[in-house]
């Protein structure tokens, strides 16, 4: 009892000193996130408590304000790592399941998993801990003699946890983990930025630095009372300004707060005897937020029409109601998930026309809305078609927006003997074929048929000079990119003649889209869509060009582009990441759709028709 009352005052004093330091601190929001500022007040911590099989939500005094039994959301008796993505904590577990998942904490009835991803490599080795970077997760593995997996730092794709990259980890027994984003002050001086992780066997904290991919030793992981024999480093976390390390060995359980040089400035005894990972927050996650809307897919519809909207987002709650603005009738609504409803509208046949904002209305009040995220419009485009030209199986194909699938594929081979169909244009009536290489030629092909017939042909511009591209119609006249002579050319439909010319952004032109009264281009080199200002003779930047599933920045290679009326539609292509893409004018993927023989095609031209 005496040891027992000791230990309590000795908690109480270290509380009382806890408050009073950090009553001057300032916090980040969120551990990783590189885009917060920091916050001088409230925050949390989410504490791993191993012992009592419960994820532990702490105040900034370490006051015990939420708890979470592990059994609401899995079956395994520890967790490993934790961390925060802004809206949500994911928790990494090892074992039977091996998983990193998704929580959602706001849920009366307990936590709940929004997504579960399987822990890499295909569940072997031992998972540890988990960071989030602002757009990636990244997992510590410490590795498997029995599958002969060493121990390794991964990068995943949240949406899927696909392996992005992989590292191969310095030290043998990894175990807490954070990410330190930008952090440099008035005078540019800061810590590196990156991942910071634990090591138990070697004692320290080393860090990766995410821009050139290299292991640097950071420093020793503190030391307790009890000393070195006692130091066993779990979890880590960094609130913006210090770092926080959870030490569990025996009877050694402390919580330290570093400076960014990792000196202690504090030891903290918290009552949990088997402390995990940590991480710091600033938002209080058992109370529910206000959802937010992020995509709305299709985001068009015709007057007289019933679809099936897909809302995605988070914050979404069963019971919760939506709307489409005037005219549009949510019919019935199913909630997936707090990420995920799906609406079922119909559009009155006097539906104004245009952009409208879907608003999502939570049970207690709460509201979010994406602005101007629903158009209704006379002629509606997910009811038209795609065509996609393939180079390499010299096959065009038209797909079907609103079924989703490829209706039907037509040979090349006659109409472009060289093989190297570049670009597609649809005029309203009439579908135009770019042909480089040894045809050289631009010409409206007849469709209606199984065989592909040509029905008028001019010569590429410049006359046999460079590549022609992709290619857009503006109304009256079609577009044609050529990378050989750096221009775009403005060519009549009725002779082929060269209206106008206008320099090319640069020689990575590939893909064109008229919309909105404005030519379009993409740049594969620089992975951007840009827009020509004819009033100043000059290309500005719109948004990037999508990045494929599972792949990174490297993977881009935009071909064909088109627009559809509302938005516009990007293909890559580069072997396994060949990929048709629906594109909001701001930029935000919409669908992604897999071209045929992904991994061998080589898609190129891109054109929508309404039929």
């Amino acid at each position: 009892m005496i040891a027992n009352l000791r230990r309590r005052i000795g908690l109480a004093s270290l509380l009382a000193a806890f408050v009073a330091v950090l009553g001057g601190c300032n916090f980040f929001m969120a551990d990783g996130d590189e885009a917060v500022g920091i916050q001088p007040k409230g925050g949390y911590f989410y504490l791993v408590d191993n012992e009592s099989q419960r994820l532990v939500m702490l105040d900034r005094n370490l006051a015990e304000r939420h708890s979470w039994p592990f059994s609401d959301f899995t079956d395994e008796t520890a967790l490993q790592g934790v961390t925060f993505d802004g809206a949500a904590l994911w928790v990494s577990i090892a074992g039977a399941e091996d998983a990193i998942v998704q929580l959602d904490l706001a849920d009366a009835g307990g936590a709940t998993g929004l997504r579960s991803l399987q822990a890499p490599p295909t569940g072997q080795g031992t998972v540890r801990d988990i960071t989030w970077d602002g757009q990636y997760l990244w997992a510590l593995n410490s590795g498997s003699t029995t599958y002969n997996v060493p121990p390794t730092l991964y990068k995943l794709d949240p949406a899927d946890g696909a392996i992005l990259a992989q590292y191969p980890l310095p030290s043998s027994e990894p175990r807490g983990m954070c990410y330190v984003g930008a952090n440099a002050d008035v005078y540019g001086s800061g810590i590196i930025q990156g991942c910071y992780y634990t090591d138990k066997d070697d004692d320290t904290i080393h860090v990766f630095e995410t821009a050139r991919a290299v292991f640097h030793t950071g420093f020793p992981a503190p030391v307790g009372p009890r000393g070195v024999n006692y130091v066993y480093p779990v979890g880590l976390t960094f609130d913006g300004q210090d770092f926080w390390s959870t030490n569990s060995s025996g009877f050694a359980d402390y919580l330290f707060r570093m400076d960014s040089a990792g000196a202690v400035l504090q030891q903290l005894d918290p009552p949990y005897a088997q402390m995990g990972a940590l991480v710091w927050a600033a938002a209080d996650l058992s109370v529910p937020a206000a959802p937010v809307i992020a995509q709305v897919a299709p985001n068009t519809g015709g007057p007289r029409a019933r679809k099936t909207v897909a809302v995605t987002g988070s914050g979404f709650r069963p019971g919760l109601t939506a709307s489409f603005g005037a005219g549009v009738v949510v019919d019935s609504l199913t909630v997936a998930n707090s990420m995920s409803l799906t609406a079922y509208i119909s559009i009155d046949a006097d539906a104004a026309l245009g952009a409208r904002d879907v608003t999502v209305t939570n049970p207690d009040g709460q509201s979010g809305v994406g602005a101007g995220l629903f158009n209704v419009v006379d002629v509606d485009p997910s009811t038209g078609f795609l065509w996609v030209a393939d180079s390499a199986a010299r096959v065009l194909y038209r797909y079907s927006i609103n079924d989703g699938v490829f209706v039907a594929a037509y040979s090349t081979a006659t109409i472009a003997p060289g093989g190297s169909v570049q670009g597609l244009a649809f005029d309203g009536t009439r579908l135009w074929l770019a042909a480089a290489g040894t045809d050289d030629y631009i010409a409206a092909i007849d469709t209606t048929g199984g065989v592909l017939s040509i029905t008028t042909s001019f010569q590429a511009p410049p006359a046999g000079s460079g590549t022609v591209r992709d290619m857009a119609f503006d109304g009256t006249a079609l577009w044609v990119p050529n990378d050989g002579s750096l221009s775009v050319y403005r060519m009549s439909t009725d002779d082929g003649s060269i209206l106008e010319t206008i320099a090319a952004p640069s020689v990575g032109v590939r893909g064109t889209a008229w919309a909105n009264g404005h030519l379009y281009a993409n740049d594969k080199d620089a992975d951007t869509v840009l827009m020509w200002d004819s009033a100043t003779s000059t290309w500005s930047t719109v948004f990037s060009t999508p990045v494929p599933p599972a792949g990174t920045t490297a993977n881009r290679f935009a071909t064909g582009m088109t627009w559809d009326g509302v938005n516009f539609w990007i293909v890559n292509s580069t072997t396994t990441f060949d990929y048709i893409f629906q594109v909001a004018p701001d930029g935000t993927v919409l669908r992604t759709v897999e071209v045929p023989g992904r991994g061998t095609a080589a898609p190129t031209g891109l054109a929508f028709s309404q039929n």
